[in-house]
């Protein structure tokens, strides 16, 4: 079974999890950030919902992860790819196939955020692409919630959400 621990309580976590149709599960990267160019998940926030469409590009206070399993490293990974450098997260991830589908299972602790911390009522923008690559060392396609990840970095894009109280 696919399954995550209980170390942190959920209201510590950012929990993304995904199942994905995929005839042909491939990701050769050889280096840990380099993950995203094979089959793969990007997350990325606007943690304080400040994106201007005026000036398209991630700042200081926005994130953006990349994760899946590498072949070639033969096992799971994750990488902070926003802010630079890129560096490994605590994180804890799960990746399993199960026929033509790829589950994807991550629990990111809001520490990892930086400078968001969760409230009831906080907004903030949040996006994900899903990374294909049937031929060799690229993505061949991808597919997304919105614009603002692949194609050009833009996280006024993204989709805006709000938590609730328990």
């Amino acid at each position: 079974t696919l399954s995550l621990t209980d170390a942190l309580p959920i209201c510590k976590r950012f929990y993304f999890a995904a199942r994905v149709r995929d005839d042909i599960w491939k990701n050769e990267c050889k280096t840990p950030s380099s993950i995203w160019s094979g089959d793969s998940v990007q997350i990325a926030f606007d943690l304080r919902n400040n994106a201007a469409k005026t000036k398209p590009r991630y700042d200081a206070d926005d994130r953006e992860f990349s994760f899946g399993r590498s072949g070639r490293l033969n096992k799971t990974v994750i990488i902070r790819s926003w802010p630079v450098p890129p560096r490994e997260p605590t994180a804890e991830l799960a990746i399993r196939r199960e026929g033509d589908y790829v589950f994807y299972e991550l629990a990111l602790p809001f520490e990892q955020l930086g400078p968001f911390t969760p409230q009831t009522g906080k907004v903030f923008g949040f996006n994900f692409v899903v990374n294909d690559c049937d031929r060799g060392s690229r993505v061949d396609y991808w597919m997304g919630l919105t614009p603002g990840i692949c194609g050009g970095k833009d996280p006024s894009a993204f989709k805006k959400f709000v938590l609730l109280g328990e």
